[in-house]
């Protein structure tokens, strides 16, 4: 829930970020991670998803009923139309993982699912951050 310049509550009702967290355009994810902390990157992305069992199970895992100690919140976007939407059935979480000049990596999560798709979206869309610190 770290404010920045273009993070954003779910339908703009702060007691929102206070249970689900901030959403967060690519560009303020890139920099919201703490220092010695990073966004992840596609690669980090996947060795998590391995040790969860892989694309089809991980989901069950990492969500916040799968007692993994990640527990990703569905808390849903925003898109740059300021729309919210998948509030309780959707968590989205950003990569720094470039695909082209407009597109960035995220890794979805779904309620009723248990896998965990990596997918590509505009970077002034807001989704959530994960940040990871390397093992020392």
């Amino acid at each position: 829930n770290y404010v920045s310049d273009y993070s954003y509550c779910y339908d703009n009702d702060p007691a929102k970020c206070e249970t689900l967290g901030r959403l967060y355009t690519w560009n303020d994810a890139y920099e919201v991670c703490p220092q010695g902390w990073h966004l992840p990157n596609d690669d980090e992305w996947a060795i998590l998803i391995r040790h969860f069992g892989g694309v089809s199970l991980a989901g069950k895992a990492v969500k916040s009923d799968g007692n993994s100690g990640f527990d990703a919140l569905m808390a849903g976007y925003r898109d740059k139309q300021n729309f919210f939407g998948k509030i309780d059935s959707s968590a989205y979480l950003w990569s720094s993982s470039e695909q082209n000049l407009h597109d960035v990596s995220f890794r979805g999560l779904y309620h009723n699912y248990n896998n965990v798709g990596p997918y590509s979206y505009t970077k002034p869309d807001a989704f959530s951050v994960r940040c990871v610190k390397p093992a020392e």
